[in-house]
Parts: structure tokens; sequence; C-alpha cells
């Protein structure tokens, strides 16, 4: 009787699958969400809305949102390997759900010593009597549920237009999480020479402009190459 209630739902879990595989987002839909994503928070800030931190803040929290979604990618793929091949086949995921957690949130912290040192002067200083006081700081100063909530929905376009579409849930569990570590290093190199570039120019404007036009530029490239590789995936359907 178990094992046929089992069976009934995996055909359930895989029919509900093949459903979401047959719909594919255009490229330029894609392309519309990114740039807007990217530049919103910066037209905030030319507009006299914001500050420079809050763009370097708002960058912050996206890449929690990556570390979040390769958590829930790498989880699709436990279930999926759960599915088709059994529970040996899904042991590397699942460590991998362990470990992540702890090494990705270890460098999220490390970067916010960049992240505030964008904030305004005159602000009151802390002492650094812990590695968790620099994330104390920028947590302070924004809205973090609200941020999170904007990040993780675009997050969630990406995951039901591009993850499930392309059944990367039956791909390598490496993925996911190399692309949320690939977006923790562009913001950390566009963050350091950003503040470089704003400490030269006298005016942290100028390092959030690099910020945006750096990791613009990446996020196209890697869009580029997945839209590449589309024609390739369509022909193994």
């Amino acid at each position: 009787m178990a094992g046929t209630f089992t069976l009934k739902c995996r055909k359930f879990c895989y029919n509900q699958a093949m459903q979401l595989n047959a719909f594919h987002a255009p490229p330029f839909i894609r392309l519309l969400l990114l740039l807007v994503f990217n530049l919103l928070p910066l037209g905030f800030v030319l507009a006299g809305h914001g500050m420079p931190f809050a763009v370097m803040a708002f960058y912050w929290v996206e890449v929690i949102a990556f570390g979040l979604a390769a958590l829930l990618k790498v989880s699709c793929v436990i279930g999926w390997r759960l599915l088709r091949r059994g529970g040996r086949a899904a042991f590397t995921a699942l460590c991998a759900v362990f470990l992540l957690p702890l090494h990705f949130g270890f460098f999220m912290v490390m970067t916010c010593f960049l992240v505030g040192s964008f904030l305004p002067a005159g602000e009151a200083t802390r002492k650094l009597t812990s590695p968790l006081v620099p994330m104390e700081m920028v947590l302070a100063h924004i809205n973090f549920p609200l941020l999170l909530a904007v990040a993780g929905s675009f997050r969630a376009a990406d995951f039901f237009l591009r993850f499930l579409p392309q059944r990367q849930y039956e791909g390598d569990v490496q993925k996911p999480v190399l692309e949320a570590y690939g977006h923790l290093g562009i913001l950390f190199l566009a963050g350091f020479f950003g503040l470089l570039l704003a400490m030269l120019a006298d005016d942290r404007i100028w390092g959030v402009l690099l910020l945006v036009g750096f990791k613009t530029t990446a996020d196209v490239i890697v869009l580029r190459m997945d839209i590449a590789r589309r024609p390739a995936h369509n022909a193994t359907l």
C-alpha cells in the first residue's frame, strides 16, 4: 500500500515538472527584468531620493537572496534525485544544503566591511568589538525585510522562468552553488574597486556607478551565454 502511494506521488511530481518545462520566458523579458532590477536603485540615488549606501546595501541583500535561491535549487535537485535515482544520488546535494549556509554566510558577514564603508559621513560609529559589528551597522540603517522581499521576488521569477523550464534540477548540484558564489564575487570586486574610485574622486556616487555598471555587464554576459545554450538544450527535450 505504501509502495503504491509512493509511486503515485512520484508520478504526480514528475507530471507537474513536465508541465512547467513547457514554459519558456522570452529572452527580451528576461533582459528587461535584469536591467530594471539592476538600474532602478541607481535611478533613485541620481534623483536624490537615496544615498550611495542604499545601493550598496541593496546589492548586498540581493546576494543573500542568491544564497537562499541556491538552497532552494539544491533542495529541488535533492528531491529530483530521490524521485528518480534514490537516496544515494541525493547525498552530495544534501551535504551542500548543510554546508552552504555556514560558508556563504561567513563571506556575507565579511562583505559588510565594504558595504559599511559607504555609510554617510557623520554617522555614529562603533568599536569593532566583534566581526559582526559591520553587519549590525548595515542592518541598523536599512529595511532588511523589505529589501529581501524585493530581491527575493526577482529570484523567484528566475526560479520559475529559467530553473524549472530548463530542467536544471536534473543537472549537477554545483551549478546553483557556483552561481551564488559568482554573484558574491561580483559584489565583492565591484564594491572593493568602487570604494577605491570613490576615495580617489572624493564622491561615493562614482563607486556606486562602477558597482552598478560592472554588475549589470556581468549579468548581461551571463544571460547571453544562457540564451546561446538554449537551442542545444531544447534539442534534447
